[in-house]
Parts: C-alpha cells; sequence; structure tokens
C-alpha cells in the first residue's frame, strides 16, 4: 500500500492491482481518498472519499462520499454520501444520503435521504425522505415521506405521509396521510388530519387494528 501527498492535508491510498483494497488509518487535515475498497478508520478535517466499498469508521469535519457501497460508520458535520446502498450508521450535522438502499442508522440535523428502499431507523431535524419502500422507525422535525409502501413507526412535526401499507403503520404528526390500504394492512393515525384510503377522521384514526391484533393472537 502507498500513501501519497503532503501529509496531514491529502492523503491517496493506492493497493495493489491484485488486491484491490486499501486497510489501516488515515488521518488528514482536508482528505483520506480511496481509489478501490477502504477498510480502516479515516479521520479527516474536511473530506473522506472513496470511489469504491468504503467498510470501517470515517469521522469528517465536512463530508463523507463513496462511490459506491458505505458500510460502516459515517460521522460529518455536513453530509455522509453513498453513491449506491448505506450500511451501517450515519451521524451528520446535515445531510445523510444514500443514492440506493439506506440500512441501519441515520441522525441528520436536516435530512436523511434513500433513493430506493430504507430500513432501520432515521431521526432528521426536517425531512426523512424515502424513494421506494421503508420499514423501520422515522423520526423528523417537519415531514417523514415514503413514495411506496411504509411499515412501522413514523412521528413527525407537521407531515406523515405514506402512498401504502405493507403490514402495519403508526403515524404521529400534525398531518397523517396513507394514500392506499386494503383490507390486510392496518393503521392507527393520531394527529388533527388523518386520512387512510377514503376515510378522514381527526384526532384518531384506526383501520384493520382488530385483524391484526387477531393475526398476532393466533401466531402464539
Amino acid at each position: 500500500m502507498k500513501i501519497k501527498g503532503i501529509p496531514f492535508v491529502w492523503q491517496e491510498f493506492e493497493s495493489q492491482e491484485e488486491e484491490r483494497e486499501v486497510r489501516g488509518v488515515g488521518i488528514a487535515g482536508l482528505v483520506n481518498s480511496a481509489d478501490r475498497d477502504y477498510k480502516g478508520v479515516g479521520i479527516a478535517g474536511g473530506l473522506n472519499c472513496a470511489k469504491r466499498d468504503y467498510k470501517g469508521v470515517g469521522i469528517a469535519g465536512l463530508f463523507n462520499i463513496v462511490g459506491e457501497d458505505y458500510k460502516g460508520v459515517g460521522i460529518a458535520g455536513g453530509v455522509n454520501w453513498a453513491e449506491r446502498d448505506y450500511k451501517g450508521v450515519g451521524i451528520a450535522g446535515g445531510v445523510n444520503c444514500a443514492k440506493r438502499d439506506y440500512r441501519g442508522v441515520g441522525i441528520a440535523g436536516l435530512f436523511n435521504s434513500a433513493d430506493r428502499d430504507y430500513k432501520g431507523v432515521g431521526i432528521a431535524g426536517l425531512v426523512n425522505n424515502v424513494g421506494e419502500d421503508y420499514k423501520g422507525v422515522g423520526i423528523a422535525g417537519l415531514v417523514n415521506f415514503v413514495s411506496r409502501s411504509a411499515k412501522g413507526i413514523q412521528v413527525a412535526g407537521v407531515i406523515n405521509h405514506a402512498r401504502s401499507i405493507d403490514g402495519y403503520l403508526l403515524q404521529i404528526g400534525l398531518i397523517n396521510n396513507v394514500t392506499e390500504i386494503d383490507s390486510e394492512q392496518a393503521v392507527l393515525q393520531i394527529g388533527l388530519y388523518n386520512r387512510a384510503g377514503n376515510q378522514i377522521i381527526p384526532l384518531i384514526n384506526a383501520r384493520g387494528i382488530s385483524k391484526l391484533m387477531k393475526r398476532l393472537y393466533k401466531k402464539k
């Protein structure tokens, strides 16, 4: 493994072609960069960058950026960004973003975003946004938005939205909305405005809860 650049300003890691990964610890005032797989701990005042997989712990004053999959713990003052899947824990003052699936825990001062599925816990000061399906717990200061199905718990200061439900869903917020729901799904909504399919009931809206309880009882 080679380390090139000015110490504590830029560190670029290159692995041997047959090895195709980097293992170790990189500490830089601005950037840690790996052209291939990165396994270890990267601490940077500015950026931790990996054009391929990142496995380990990345701590950056501004950004953790991974060109493909991210597996591990990312702590950033600004943004944790993965071009493909994100698996692990992302803690960011600004944004946790996965261009594909997000699995794990995302804690962000502003946004948690996954272009595809989100499985785990998302805690955001403003918005949790999921491009496809969501399973887990979403807590947001303003909005939890799921473009497709949701399963688990959504708690938001203003709006919880899911197009449909995968099994069961609890929504707590000022406005709670589920666009589509069938007889096999269960939802409990607590808020000023609650809509589940064509049923709109303020304060507390429940659909399919009794059937869900019966199914759970039968499993015992």
